[in-house]
Order: C-alpha cells, then structure tokens, then sequence
C-alpha cells in the first residue's frame, strides 16, 4: 500500500493505526513520498576488514618478498562477483571494499597491508553466507600468491 498525493507524514502517522501495522514499518523518501511495505525496509550490514601479510622487501627487488599490495587488489575487486556471479541478483548483495591502508613509503614493500569496507543485504539468510563467500575470497586469493589474510567479519545490524 503506498500513501502519495497530498497526504503528509502526519497526516499519516495521525490516521495510522498501530495493533493493524505492528509488523511492517514506514518511511518518508527525500521526494516525499511515503510508503508501506510488510518486507523488511533495512538491509543487514557487517564490516568487513582483511588483514594480508606478505613479506616485506625494497621496491627494487620485488622477487625478494611477497607483495601485499598486489595481493590487496585482486581482493579489492574479487567481492564484485559475489553479487553479480555467485548469489541471486534478486537478493540485493553489496560488498564494498572502501579502505586501502598499505603504509606511506615509496620504496619499500610493506609486510602487511589492510583493507576495509562493508557487506550488505536483505536476504534473511546472507549474513552467514556473505561471511563465508568473502572468507573464501581472502584465504584463497593470498594464498594463490604465497601470502595469507586474516578476516574480521562483524555483524552490525540484522536485516
């Protein structure tokens, strides 16, 4: 049921009757329009941060050690296919890498490097699912390379 036209959001909490909504919620979109809807409004959310370790060496003798960084971009862009290739499109899955922390010089390889970011969705099922699929990502990629990952996966809110 979606409340449009002239009606306002007090005119609508003022005629809402709660005992017969108890079980769904409502919002009000930036282009005042609000709506009603029994399926859930709010995705799940987890942070999401990825420890790699590699082996440090100077920038000139990259066959020396196990570059972190390298290993942190194939992370960075692997999440995109648990959405568009491995889960559901229906189910609205989001992992975003927002963070890139490597360190600040510009001729040595660090040992270690750590990324950040978040997984969403509003599969009542995803958060477990998602934890695992991204740990998949960040055992096996490092490992591909002769580096490892350790994953921190936090659940924030349910959906």
């Amino acid at each position: 049921m979606a409340v449009a036209g002239s009606w306002s959001r007090k005119a609508f909490l003022r005629n809402l009757t709660l005992p017969v909504y108890t079980q769904c919620g409502f919002g009000q979109h930036a282009a005042r329009k609000t709506s009603v809807r029994a399926e859930p409004l709010m995705a799940f959310a987890a942070s999401v941060e990825i420890t790699v370790t590699g082996e440090g060496s100077h920038a000139v003798a990259p066959d020396q050690g196990i570059d972190p960084i390298m290993i942190g971009t194939e992370i960075v862009t692997a999440p995109k296919t648990i959405s568009s290739l491995i889960t559901n499109r229906i189910e609205g899955i989001f992992v975003s890498i927002t963070q890139f922390h490597a360190g600040d010089a510009m001729n040595v390889r660090l040992e270690y490097m750590i990324l950040k970011g978040t997984a969403q969705s509003f599969a009542y099922d995803a958060p477990t699912a998602i934890g695992l699929l991204i740990r998949r990502i960040a055992e096996n990629k490092p490992a591909a390379h002769g580096g490892v990952a350790s994953l921190e996966y936090s659940h924030l809110y349910p959906v």
